[in-house]
């Protein structure tokens, strides 16, 4: 069961990386993961929190919960698609941290390519690949699963803290934030992680 369950995922995620090959993207290395982020603010129109309310197979609705760049504001609605290309992603309902660009003027589009995902089930989202040790003996993947878990939702709490200082230099256009102010972004990211774990606690029950 173990190795049949290690196949399809392995199946799935490989699926995923042909799209995102097809689509010649970067992967961001998870254990280097504010490179990444610092070289999407500067390439998307908007960043954003927000909640995906309704979404289909072409289109998607979402609101803002707390915006980091663009001319955006909470509950603002937003509609965007993906029918211009396939390197485009449709979210499906949830929260999720955006990186979009605008199309027009008029719709979001949230790339392949970006760093854009869902919040919502963060601490249960299944590792990208089991590997094989150079033994042949299967890495434990309980273990594994355990710590590419503590890696995404520290990233999550690195990334909002990053996201926040940059709202706030661009908004008081001052000199970067010290050391001491950094610190207290992520106890404000911190405490966004938990409302983000208690909404889906209570959505599980």
């Amino acid at each position: 069961m173990k190795r049949f369950f290690t196949f399809f995922i392995f199946y799935i995620m490989t699926l995923a990386c042909g799209q995102a090959l097809a689509c010649d993207c970067p992967r961001v290395k998870e254990e280097n993961w504010l490179p990444g982020v610092k070289k999407n603010i500067n390439r998307t129109e908007f960043i954003f929190l927000g909640e995906v309310i309704r979404s289909n197979e072409k289109t998607f609705t979402l609101k803002v919960i707390d915006a980091f760049k663009g001319d955006i504001k909470a509950d603002s609605i937003l509609t965007g698609d993906s029918q211009r290309s396939g390197c485009l992603i449709i979210p499906n309902e949830g929260f999720w941290i955006i990186y979009a660009n605008s199309v027009e003027g008029k719709l979001i589009e949230i790339s392949l390519c970006g760093i854009s995902r869902e919040l919502t089930g963060l601490t249960t989202s299944t590792p990208p690949l089991v590997l094989e040790k150079a033994s042949n003996a299967s890495i434990d993947y309980e273990e594994y699963q355990n710590l590419h878990q503590i890696t995404l939702v520290k990233n999550w709490v690195n990334e909002y803290a990053l996201l926040t200082a940059y709202r706030n230099r661009q908004q008081k256009k001052v000199q970067p934030v010290s050391s001491k102010d950094y610190l207290a972004y992520l106890a404000i990211g911190l405490s966004a992680m938990a409302i983000v774990l208690s909404v889906v606690s209570m959505r599980r029950r």
